[in-house]
């Protein structure tokens, strides 16, 4: 190879053929090279005018050529630098590619105008206030939208970015909770006017779709709420909705069970430990909505919509056992009653039930001499 374009290249080349005599032949050795096909790609750009850089970073593709620019980095080809990162700037990334490009950046301190480029493609000048701000926007928009498909869409790409398990979670700030609240509150308010309006009313099919739809914001909040563990005070919320409760049990089973979904993904979060609500918000759940749950059972058996009937089964059953025993009395004696007459239609608590009589009942009674 020429010495010459090495030199002229290669800051760490002409060190090392600095200290080898004029005019001979030399041989030079650089440690740590741990890819030795980059390397020899590297070196071999060197003799490329920079219209034949940049001809040949397109057919090594963008993964190859952040190898390719590692390399240039570390022995100092700053000719070739730059052309990479031209290349780089102009050229999309995948999540995977933008991530070893931050690392080689980090990792050299490229100070280049062509480096502050695709560092402005890293980072943001929004303060977190404005983040805040923008998914309180994005969160007022979905659940305005009257538009079903693309609604649903715009809910599954909010849910990832805002949920705690997002890939985008080192990055997220808090979400904003009085936000969340007020949008879940608003949704809540609207359901009961829509049931104000069914009940005065024989609207069909425009009344369905805009519970339905209701429901629907709602539950997509709470499932937000629960991720970030911040759902107890909109269980609180949902346990004091005595009117629409009342208006529940005039109402159609084809719409009135759409609010026991709500009710029953509450139950399952309990159930499992993710929403800890206080006794007084577990008490003001179950005396609201116990009964409507017990009416609409059936339904969700049926009319799944993603929740999971032995789930809900299981939730209660693990909520109603948290009551205060005295609680706890009637709300399995009716449980018990109306089993007898719907079965089937009716979840079956008959662990829970075992749980509350022996505690009831059985304490201080040897296990071995009661009947199974």
């Amino acid at each position: 190879m020429s010495s010459e374009v090495l030199s002229a290249n290669s800051d760490v080349f002409a060190g090392l053929i600095a200290q080898k005599s004029p005019g001979l032949t030399c041989r030079m050795e650089v440690s740590d090279v741990e890819n030795l096909g980059v390397f020899k790609e590297t070196v071999e750009l060197m003799f490329e005018e920079s219209n034949g850089i940049i001809k040949k970073l397109m057919k090594m593709g963008v993964y190859r050529a952040i190898d390719v620019l590692e390399v240039a980095a570390g022995i100092k080809v700053s000719r070739a630098v730059l052309s990479y990162l031209k290349y780089l700037e102009a050229v999309p990334w995948t999540e995977d590619e933008e991530e070893r490009l931050r690392r080689v950046l980090a990792l050299y301190n490229l100070d280049d105008a062509a480096a502050e480029e695709i560092l402005a493609r890293f980072n943001s000048n929004e303060t977190e206030n404005t983040q805040e701000n923008l998914s309180k926007q994005l969160v007022w928009s979905i659940t305005s939208c009257s538009d079903t498909n693309p609604r649903n869409e715009l809910k599954s790409l909010v849910k990832g970015i805002l949920c705690k398990s997002s890939v985008y979670e080192k990055e997220q700030p808090e979400i904003n909770k009085e936000d969340i609240y007020k949008a879940g509150k608003y949704c809540v308010d609207s359901l009961v006017k829509l049931f104000e309006e069914g009940s005065s009313s024989k609207s069909g099919r425009p009344l369905i779709e805009g519970i339905s739809r209701e429901v629907e914001n709602i539950i997509w909040l709470l499932e937000i709420m629960i991720d970030w563990e911040i759902a107890e005070e909109f269980v609180e919320i949902w346990g004091k909705q005595r009117k629409l409760v009342e208006m529940h049990e005039d109402a159609s089973p084809m719409v009135r069970y759409e609010l026991s979904i709500v009710t029953g993904l509450m139950f399952i979060a309990m159930g499992k430990g993710r929403v800890q609500c206080g006794g007084e918000a577990r008490a003001g759940l179950v005396d609201m909505w116990f009964k409507p749950m017990l009416l609409d059972f059936g339904w969700l058996q049926r009319c799944k919509k993603g929740l999971d009937a032995r789930e809900v089964e299981e939730g209660m059953g693990q909520t109603l056992l948290t009551l205060p025993l005295a609680q706890q009395y009637p709300v399995f004696i009716e449980w018990f009653r109306w089993f007898s007459k719907h079965g089937t239609e009716c979840p079956n608590f008959r662990k829970a039930f075992q749980i509350w009589w022996r505690r009831s009942f059985l304490r201080g009674v040897d296990s071995s001499s009661t009947c199974r």
